[in-house]
């Protein structure tokens, strides 16, 4: 399926904002999280593909699925069986299988019964994982008709009796299953072409799930629900909440808390803070001169030398020491050894200057004020508590 120009700028505008390795990592459902390497989804990807290469898709697969997806009534799944789906040819993908995603989907809509586009769509997500994804409810929340800020598909969903569902009588389905399988594969190019390696929990690359490094569309679909989650019911990190601001893109603030040595030592680890820490300088500065000017500090002379000790880097320092801000920074494997930032202000202070500029920047593309938002984020840690007046 070939995407249309304008949905091509969206998806590239969508990879320059979104840290795909970072939120592929955030991932969270039931018992699988990246640190405890995605055991259910590794379970189920595993049996399933297995049998839908032997032709032996059975409906306790199904019914696994349902359970792990939270589907509330599993007794009504039913299923021919084996399960003939079409999807591989003598453990083969079958031909023009990326070309026409839909028909899988009608297929498992005329076999099973009890399963609706999100549960079709997972089924079809662990039998294929290199050409498909799953579209549920999240996904179309934040990339559908509804959308935020990404409008990708051409669909809805709704909620019902307390919970969201895709409804099957609308327009677009299941064609846009089809627009969503073209996204993903589009992605994961794109990803390993630009050298964004995808971090695999070690058990799928040792059972021959994945190729190290390699994106699949289920593993783009799996950063994106992560993503969609995360816009949905937004969970702040343990920095976000310590510094009460919520960032709309992660990967800003992953690079405000990313040091160069580590960047040297990890080069597809997207940028080092030193950007933001320029840029955050000179916020700060003008906050500061803002501050002394609303407090009737007048001449050129006063003003230099207030809002100097108001943001020196002993000020700059303290406010990462007392919030422990070493805790949430990538530092270099040297640098952490040495506990550098134990060592002098510098460190330190680059990171205060960094995240301040990464939220006056990420408050401006949501089309708030940065400058207003940087302002309150200072008052209300307290970092002008003590102004050398």
């Amino acid at each position: 399926m070939t995407i249309p120009d304008k949905k091509i700028q969206q998806l590239d505008t969508l990879l320059d904002d979104l840290d795909f390795p970072q939120l592929y990592k955030e991932y969270r459902w039931m018992n699988d999280t990246y640190r405890s390497g995605f055991p259910d989804m590794y379970r189920l990807e595993k049996e399933i593909s297995d049998a839908a290469k032997n032709n032996r898709i059975a409906q306790h697969h199904l019914v696994e699925i349902a359970k792990w997806g939270k589907l509330r009534n599993t007794r009504n799944i039913s299923c021919e069986e084996p399960l003939d789906l079409g999807l591989y040819m003598n453990g083969n993908l079958t031909p023009d299988l990326v070309l026409k995603p839909v028909t899988s989907i009608r297929k498992i809509d005329a076999k099973v019964k009890g399963f609706g586009p999100t549960y079709a769509s997972k089924l079809l997500h662990f039998a294929v994982p290199q050409v498909f994804g799953a579209l549920d409810t999240r996904l179309v929340r934040i990339f559908g008709n509804a959308a935020p800020e990404y409008h990708l598909l051409d669909l809805d969903a709704e909620k019902c009796s307390g919970r969201w569902l895709i409804p099957q009588d609308q327009k677009g389905w299941p064609g846009e299953f089809g627009t969503w399988t073209a996204i993903l594969n589009y992605l994961a190019e794109r990803l390993n072409k630009t050298g964004h390696i995808c971090p695999h929990p070690e058990k799928f690359i040792e059972n021959h799930l994945r190729e190290k490094g390699i994106w699949l569309p289920a593993d783009v679909e799996t950063a994106l629900f992560s993503y969609a989650s995360l816009q949905i019911d937004p969970v702040p990190g343990e920095l976000e909440r310590l510094i009460g601001y919520t960032f709309r893109n992660k990967k800003r603030l992953m690079e405000a808390t990313t040091r160069r040595a580590y960047i040297n030592e990890n080069p597809s680890q997207g940028e080092c803070m030193d950007p933001l820490s320029t840029f955050g300088d000179a916020v700060l500065d003008a906050v500061a001169v803002y501050r002394l000017y609303n407090a009737g500090v007048r001449t050129q002379g006063e003003l230099t030398i207030f809002k100097s000790n108001q943001v020196k880097r002993e000020k700059t320092h303290a406010f990462a020491q007392k919030n422990h801000l070493e805790k949430y920074i990538r530092w270099g494997d040297g640098e952490f050894k040495q506990k550098i930032w134990e060592q002098g202000q510098e460190a330190f202070d680059a990171v205060t200057e960094a995240i301040i500029g990464a939220i006056f920047l990420d408050a401006q593309k949501s089309e708030k004020n940065g400058f207003e938002i940087v302002e309150k984020f200072l008052g209300e840690t307290d970092f002008f508590e003590k102004d050398s007046r």
